[in-house]
């Protein structure tokens, strides 16, 4: 019997086992067997590793914000204390001269006082003195109002605001 005949005989008889491809599969079937397994277990190891940076972020940001959180009201009341003390210089400049006083910051929005404050805070570090710092912010509060006038020339300005 040749060699075709013995697999042709094997086949008929369904002696799989028999055949040559037989152990082939069964090493294929245990490497694919192994292989799912193994990515399955990986798979679980990347989504826990993922949750466990996830938790620690948010831990991380739970620690921020408990940081933050003094600071922020520390920044706050000295925010406060600056317009505070601001206003109050300004308003006692105004009457010692007998000029108008206002104090528009009141009515701005917050991302407007932030920035207001961001620049009122250079300002009172550049000034050597309360002289000068009086003068730079009515001048910025004139060159506000300049801004915020429609005229095109010197008799369109406010009378205070020819000179």
């Amino acid at each position: 019997m040749s060699h075709i005949d013995n697999i042709r005989d094997q086949l008929e008889r369904k002696d799989y086992q028999s055949l040559w491809c037989t152990p082939r599969l069964e090493h294929l079937w245990r490497t694919l067997k192994h292989s799912a397994t193994s990515y399955q277990r990986l798979e679980k190891e990347h989504k826990d590793v993922s949750t466990h940076f996830e938790e620690l972020f948010k831990l991380l940001m739970a620690q921020e914000h408990k940081v933050k959180s003094p600071i922020n009201a520390q920044m706050s009341t000295i925010q406060q204390l600056i317009n505070d003390i601001t206003d109050e210089i300004m308003f006692v400049y105004s009457t010692r001269n007998m000029t108008p006083y206002t104090n528009d910051h009141l009515n701005k929005n917050d991302e407007c006082k932030i920035e207001q404050l961001s620049t009122l805070i250079e300002s009172i570090s550049k000034c050597d003195s309360i002289e000068q710092f009086v003068d730079i912010n009515n001048n910025n509060k004139t060159s506000v109002a300049r801004d915020d006038w429609d005229g095109d020339n010197d008799e369109s300005l406010p009378p205070h605001e020819t000179q």
